[in-house]
């Protein structure tokens, strides 16, 4: 430890109430965006079910047409391309999505549990940055320069694995469980 780290740490320190202090005032920033993220997914709720539908909806039209064509259940491949956007929804089979809710409420809490991760995500780099202020006087400066790189690696790389499973194993996911049904000879398990 260098007299320069030294100096900084004392710099930084505080007494036990005003890391209190601090804290609920990071606290407050971090609840503030939350609810603000909240309130902003809450009136989208019901764009980004129907975003989130989407790939079931696409499963659901592919396995329909391959089962009009005769094939068992279509191609997880053309799924993953109809998904992805690449081919259109195919019009021969179900494209309708007919799903129940079956409770009265059931709707408005699925409603708040989209805008309550919605807001996760939103908020995450308000309150990814609110804990990097809160513990970075604590920190060495090199210690300060690797933790850096972790708060714009993590929104970035959270994104990616997003994007991996909607579009890549949330239609294989749906081809397998559509996959499982039953219908023969008049007797239909779905």
């Amino acid at each position: 430890m260098t007299d320069r780290d030294q100096d900084e740490i004392e710099a930084s320190r505080a007494p036990l109430m005003d890391h209190l202090i601090e804290l609920r005032q990071r606290l407050f920033v971090c609840v503030i965006a939350f609810a603000l993220a909240f309130i902003l997914c809450f009136f989208f709720a019901a764009d980004i079910q129907i975003f989130l539908i989407k790939p079931y909806q696409a499963a659901a039209a592919v396995h329909a047409a391959a089962i009009a064509k005769g094939a068992h259940g279509g191609n997880p491949f053309e799924l993953l391309a109809v998904t992805m956007g690449i081919h259109p929804i195919p019009t021969g089979g179900q494209s309708a999505v007919q799903l129940i809710a079956t409770a009265p409420l059931e709707q408005l809490f699925t409603k708040m549990k989209i805008a309550g991760f919605g807001a996760i995500v939103l908020a995450f780099p308000v309150l990814a940055w609110q804990l990097y202020r809160f513990v970075a006087p604590g920190l060495y400066r090199n210690e300060k320069g690797a933790f850096l790189p972790f708060l714009i690696a993590a929104p970035v790389l959270f994104c990616l694995g997003a994007a991996l499973v909607y579009f890549v194993m949330l239609p294989f996911v749906m081809w397998f469980s559509l996959e499982q049904q039953i219908a023969v000879d008049g007797i239909t398990v779905a």
